[in-house]
């Protein structure tokens, strides 16, 4: 093998980029068989290692990100001769989450980014891990000693992501380009849609919230949704992945029509259509109401109603399946940390029932 790559024609530069990355693969995957020899001898224990991801980092002088991959292919699919490591890592993992047999050849098509799309679609979210990213959600602001800067950061749930993404993206996209003619990045963009959009709130009234949302369209893969009740396989078209709790929201806010995907990948079809509240229910019952019923609270900010009894349990749209709640009950106390609440409490002092996270 040539070791002064000057000397090298484009196509021989290329080849033994790509040999040299098999040749990594096979050494990973025999690496990957020693530590899960080292892993039944015990060695990691009888050296004090606290893992065997901690031994393996010390011994071979790698980063515990490496570790993991490593003992991930401890668990390999077998016909991975010739791939590169990050693919067998990807392969191995989309066995483990899907409960399947990988076939490699089957997902050529895909490369790493892609791979770990259909490991995402595979990884189960379920309602304990709705009620733990909503619970641990926070945006938190910071000035700078001087106070010359702010500094931003957070976690968000996916859906809430989604949103606050699309409406800086779609607010960003109005702004005029500056002056100069430079162009603005994307997080230049997003700084100043935020900023607008903080503006917009403390200038203008409340906005009417009455109007039902938007229709939103579920892919719904009966492949994996079906045997997991809903917490693999469900995703908002060209949004992000939901859990039981997030499709319920959908449901009881909004217009929704579900694109089931069969076996061999192909829709079964575009189901009905489910319509939101209609209008004259709606005004009905936040005229009825007037603020939100939870026991306790006054707050009148972005009134919605609620289905008592949820659609996908056979509630109705009637009157008295319905109940006035704010934004913050609505969406996050039981939409995001999966209260329910309690039918036989009175209509305007209604009560909460704390949800059963078990995982």
């Amino acid at each position: 093998m040539e070791h002064d790559p000057t000397g090298l024609s484009t196509d021989q530069l290329e080849t033994q980029l790509t040999h040299l990355e098999q040749l990594i693969g096979r050494a990973r995957r025999l690496q990957a068989r020693l530590l899960a020899e080292a892993d039944r001898r015990q060695l990691p224990t009888a050296d004090g290692a606290r893992s065997i991801i901690d031994w393996t980092a010390a011994r071979l002088d790698v980063s515990h990100h490496t570790a993991r991959h490593l003992i991930t292919l401890t668990h390999t699919h077998p016909n991975t001769d010739g791939l590169s490591f990050d693919r067998q890592v990807a392969l191995t993992r989309l066995a483990h989450v899907s409960g399947r047999p990988v076939d490699p050849d089957s997902h050529s098509g895909l490369d790493i980014a892609g791979l770990h799309r259909r490991i995402a679609h595979h990884r189960r979210i379920t309602p304990h891990q709705e009620h733990d990213v909503v619970a641990n959600r926070f945006i938190a602001i910071q000035p700078s000693l001087d106070l010359s800067r702010w500094n931003l950061w957070g976690s968000l749930p996916a859906v809430d992501g989604a949103i606050v993404e699309r409406a800086l993206t779609t607010r960003g996209d109005t702004l005029p380009t500056p002056p100069d003619t430079t162009t603005p990045s994307r997080g230049h963009r997003s700084a100043d849609a935020l900023v607008s959009m903080a503006m917009d709130t403390l200038d203008q009234p409340q906005p009417d919230t009455t109007t039902p949302s938007a229709t939103v369209t579920i892919i719904c893969d009966a492949r994996d949704a079906t045997p997991t009740n809903g917490t693999t396989g469900v995703s908002v078209v060209a949004g992000p992945r939901i859990g039981p709790h997030a499709l319920q929201e959908i449901l009881c806010d909004g217009t929704i029509e579900v694109v089931a995907i069969n076996s061999d990948g192909t829709p079964l079809g575009i189901g009905p259509t489910t319509s939101t509240i209609p209008p004259r229910i709606r005004r009905y019952v936040l005229a009825r109401d007037n603020t939100c019923t939870i026991d306790g609270c006054t707050s009148r900010y972005r009134l919605q109603p609620h289905h008592i009894t949820h659609q996908a349990a056979g509630g109705t749209h009637q009157p008295h399946n319905l109940t006035t709640l704010c934004w913050y009950h609505h969406h996050r106390i039981i939409h995001g940390l999966g209260y329910t609440i309690d039918p036989h409490s009175p209509p305007q002092r209604r009560q909460l029932i704390a949800p059963n996270n078990d995982p």
